[in-house]
C-alpha cells in the first residue's frame, strides 16, 4: 500500500519474505539482475531510499547506492545498531517496520501513476522475459544459475527454504523470483562465512515442523558435516541440496581468479570428493539427479535426503555473464 501511495519501486532483499509477492503490487524482484546490466547509468538515479532493515544480499545495490549517493537515506530497523557502511543513511528510524508502513499509509494522499515506477515495472518484465528466452533457446545442463531460476516450479509448496552462505543465497536474489507466495526463506547471515549452516537448517526445520530446502555449497556442507548427526534422534523431512563445483565458486568472480598459481590451492580449494559416501555415513538417502525432471522427483519425496548437483564453477560465471548481456541488449532497447 505505501509503495501504491508513493509509486515508488520495491526492491525485495531474498530474505525480505516479500520477493514472490505481485509485481502489480510495486514489487521488482528482478531488480539484482536490473541492476547488473544497466550498473552504472546516471538515468536512474534515485532522489530517495526507504530502506527496512539491515544490510543487503545484493552488493550491486549497495554499489549503485553508493554511486548515485541518494539526498535522502532513511533506514528503518527495529534496533539501534549502526549498519551503514556506505555511511550514507541521513535519517534513522528505530521501529517495527510495519506499524511505520501502517502508520505512513493513513497520512499520505497517493499519486497518480509515476514514470519513475512504470519504467522499473517495464524493466522487471523484460528481465523475466529475457532470462526466459535464453534459457529456453539452450539445452543447459544443470547450473546454479538454471537451478534457482527454476526453483519456484519444483520447490514443494510448503517447504521452507534455507539458503546458505556463499553463492547460494547471491544466486538466489539474482535469480530466484517465484511467481507465487513462498517461503518462509531463511539465511545465516553476518561473519559467520559458512560456519554452521547445516546445524541452522535442522534448527530451523524443527523449530517450524514442517519439511525444509536446504541448499548449500559443498565447502559449506563439508565444513558443518558433523551437524548430520542430529538426524538421528529428530524426526524431520530436510533435503539438502548440495551444488558441488569442487571448491569455492564464489571466488571465481574475484581478481585473485587470474592467479592461477595461487588460486586454486588457496582460494578455490577443491577436495574431488564424492558426498555419497557422507549419505551412507549418516544413513541418510542419497540422489544425484542430472536434470531438471530428476531433481524434482528427488524433492518429491518426504524422507530426509542428500541430493548432490555436480556443476562446474567457471561454467556457472560464464553462464551467468550471458545472461547479463543478453538482458542488457534488450533494456537497452528500452531506454
Amino acid at each position: 500500500t505505501l509503495s501504491r501511495l508513493l509509486q515508488w519501486p520495491i526492491f525485495p532483499d531474498i530474505l525480505s519474505q516479500i520477493r514472490s509477492y505481485p509485481s502489480g503490487n510495486g514489487v521488482i524482484p528482478y531488480y539484482d539482475l536490473i541492476l547488473k546490466a544497466l550498473f552504472p547509468n546516471e538515468d536512474i538515479a534515485p532522489d530517495a531510499v526507504l530502506q527496512f532493515g539491515d544490510h543487503f544480499v545484493s552488493k550491486k545495490l549497495t554499489d549503485w547506492i553508493a554511486f548515485k549517493k541518494p539526498k535522502v537515506h532513511f533506514c528503518v530497523a527495529p534496533h539501534s545498531l549502526r549498519k551503514d557502511p556506505l555511511h550514507s543513511v541521513t535519517c534513522r528510524i528505530n521501529c517495527d517496520p510495519s506499524d511505520l508502513c501502517e502508520a505512513l499509509t493513513l497520512h499520505l494522499p497517493g499519486r497518480s501513476p509515476l514514470n519513475w515506477l512504470t519504467f522499473w515495472k517495464e524493466l522487471n518484465d523484460s528481465a523475466r522475459e529475457g532470462l526466459t528466452s535464453y534459457f529456453n533457446k539452450k539445452e543447459m545442463k544443470l547450473s546454479e544459475p538454471l537451478i534457482f531460476h527454476k526453483l519456484s516450479s519444483f520447490l514443494p509448496s510448503k517447504s521452507a527454504l534455507f539458503l546458505s552462505n556463499s553463492m547460494p543465497i547471491r544466486d538466489a536474489n539474482t535469480f530466484f523470483c517465484p511467481k507465487y507466495k513462498i517461503g518462509p526463506i531463511f539465511g545465516n547471515r553476518g561473519v559467520s562465512g559458512i560456519d554452521g549452516n547445516l546445524a541452522t537448517a535442522i534448527g530451523i526445520a524443527k523449530a517450524l515442523e514442517k519439511p525444509l530446502l536446504a541448499i548449500v555449497g559443498d565447502l559449506t556442507f563439508l565444513h558443518d558435516l558433523t551437524s548430520l548427526a542430529q538426524l538421528k534422534e529428530l524426526n524431520l523431512s530436510i533435503h539438502f541440496l548440495v551444488i558441488n563445483n569442487n571448491g569455492g565458486g564464489i571466488f571465481h568472480s574475484l581478481p585473485i581468479a587470474k592467479k592461477k598459481k595461487v588460486f586454486d590451492k588457496f582460494f578455490k580449494t577443491p577436495h574431488g570428493l564424492n558426498l555419497e559416501h557422507t549419505a551412507n555415513l549418516f544413513d541418510l538417502s542419497y540422489e544425484n539427479p542430472k536434470s531438471l525432471k530428476e531433481l524434482k522427483e528427488a524433492l518429491a519425496t518426504s524422507q530426509t535426503s542428500i541430493i548432490e548437483v555436480k556443476t562446474n564453477a567457471e561454467n556457472n560465471l560464464h553462464t551467468t555473464k550471458e545472461i547479463i548481456s543478453h538482458i542488457k541488449e534488450i533494456q537497452t532497447s528500452l531506454r
